[in-house]
C-alpha cells in the first residue's frame, strides 16, 4: 500500500431529500456514515506519510484500551459525510466530512491534513454511471460550536433536472488522507532527527538570537538564511547585529526557542500545546518571511477547539486579523471562539485596554457577538 485512506467505499446507496427555502434555489442534502478504513502499512508508504500512519494505529490503540474489543478498535471508528446539492446544471455539489475520529486524528498527528476525495454517484436513469468529481481540498478549515473539526470541499456535476422531492442514487467513494505542509512534511524522520541533534548539541555555532528577556539562544546563520529570505538579507549587510553576530527578536525565551525547533526540524509541539506560542510564531514568520510556518500556524489555530483559546490571545488574534490580508477566513473563526468565551470578555485584560484606546473597534466587536448569526 502506497497511500493511506480515511473512507474506500465501493458501493453505497444516498437518499437524497429535496429543501426548498424561501427565496433561494431548491436544494437536495444527505448524509451517511462511512467506517474508517483500517491501513495496513508497507515498505511502499512514502516516508513523509510515515507519522500520519504511527497516528491512525495510535487511535486504534486508544481505543482498544478503553474498550478491550481489537476487532471494534480496528474496525469500528466512524466518519459521517453530508452532501448539498443545488443549482442547476451543472449543479454544485458540496462534501463535508466529519467526526471524532478526524478530530482525534488531527491531535495525534499535530499537524495539517488534507483529503482527496474521488466521488461517483450514478443510477438515476439505465445506461448513465453517474458524475465522477474528483476535488482535493484542506482539512481543519472550520470548527463549530462544539468545537469539531469539519473537512469541506465543493465542485461542480451534472445531475437529472427533474427531481422534484427526493432521490436515491448509487455512490462510489474513496478518501485518501495525506499531510497538509509540503513545507514541514519534505524532510524524512531520519532527517530531521540529524537536524535535532545539531540544534541541541548547539555545536559550531555562529549566531545568537536574543529573547525578549535578553537570553541568547545559540543557533547558525545558515539555517536561519535557508528559512527566511528576510534574515538572509539581514545577515549579507554589514550592520552592528552582523558585526556582533547576535539578532533580538520581539519573542520570549519558550518562543524563540520554539522558532529555532521549527526551523531545524520542523518541530510544531510548543505551537500545539500553547495559544500563546502559536501566536508569537504567526506573527515573526509573517516579519521574516517563513511562509510554511505562517500558513501551518494559521492551520493550528484554524483546527483547535475554542477550549484551547485564552480569551486574551482570541482577541488580540482578531484584532491582528483587522490589519492582515488573507486572514479573513481566520478572522471569521477568532469571533467564534470569542462569542464561545464571551462571559470572559469583560475580564480579558487585551479587551479592557481595547476600551481604553480603541472605543469604536470595542463596540463593533461587541455588536458582532451580540447580533452575527
Amino acid at each position: 500500500m502506497s497511500k493511506l485512506y480515511l473512507v474506500d467505499c465501493g458501493k453505497f446507496q444516498l437518499h437524497l431529500s429535496c429543501l426548498r427555502r424561501k427565496n433561494t434555489s431548491q436544494e437536495m442534502l444527505g448524509k451517511k456514515k462511512f467506517k474508517v478504513f483500517y491501513n495496513t502499512k508497507t515498505s511502499m508508504l512514502p516516508s513523509s506519510h510515515v507519522n500520519l500512519y504511527q497516528a491512525t494505529q495510535d487511535i486504534i490503540q486508544e481505543s482498544y484500551q478503553r474498550s478491550k474489543d481489537q476487532m471494534a478498535a480496528m474496525f469500528g471508528q466512524r466518519v459521517t459525510v453530508s452532501f448539498t446539492i443545488s443549482g442547476s446544471n451543472p449543479c454544485k455539489v458540496k462534501v463535508e466530512v466529519e467526526g471524532r475520529y478526524l478530530k482525534k486524528l488531527l491531535s495525534h498527528f499535530g499537524q495539517p491534513l488534507k483529503l482527496n476525495l474521488s466521488l461517483t454517484l450514478g443510477g438515476w436513469k439505465k445506461d448513465n454511471n453517474g458524475s465522477v468529481m474528483k476535488t482535493p481540498f484542506i482539512g481543519n478549515e472550520y470548527l463549530n460550536q462544539r468545537g469539531g473539526c469539519i473537512f469541506k470541499g465543493e465542485t461542480d456535476v451534472v445531475f437529472p433536472r427533474n427531481f422534484q422531492h427526493s432521490l436515491t442514487v448509487d455512490g462510489r467513494m474513496v478518501i485518501e488522507i495525506i499531510p497538509g505542509d509540503n513545507v514541514v512534511f519534505g524532510p524524512s524522520p531520519d532527517h530531521l532527527t540529524v537536524m535535532k541533534g545539531v540544534y541541541e548539541a548547539k555545536a559550531l555555532c555562529d549566531f545568537n538570537i536574543i529573547a525578549d528577556t535578553g537570553k541568547y539562544i545559540p543557533c547558525h546563520k545558515v539555517f536561519l538564511s535557508a528559512n527566511s529570505p528576510a534574515f538572509a538579507r539581514i545577515l549579507l549587510t554589514e550592520c552592528k547585529e552582523t558585526t556582533e553576530n547576535t539578532y533580538k527578536l520581539d519573542l520570549s525565551e519558550r518562543g524563540a526557542d520554539a522558532l529555532l525547533k521549527y526551523i531545524y526540524y520542523r518541530n510544531l509541539d510548543d505551537p500545539l500545546e500553547s495559544c500563546n506560542i502559536a501566536f508569537e510564531l504567526m506573527d515573526i514568520a509573517h516579519q521574516y518571511e517563513i511562509v510554511g510556518l505562517e500558513n501551518t500556524i494559521k492551520d493550528i489555530f484554524m483546527g483547535k477547539s475554542y477550549l484551547w483559546y485564552t480569551i486574551d490571545v482570541a482577541v488580540d488574534l482578531y484584532l491582528y486579523t483587522l490589519k492582515m490580508q488573507g486572514y479573513d477566513q481566520l478572522k471569521d473563526e477568532l469571533l467564534k471562539v470569542i462569542k464561545m468565551k464571551f462571559k470572559q470578555l469583560e475580564g480579558s485584560k487585551v479587551f479592557q485596554i481595547l476600551e481604553k484606546e480603541d472605543k469604536n473597534t470595542a463596540a463593533n466587536l461587541l455588536e458582532l457577538c451580540y447580533f452575527s448569526n
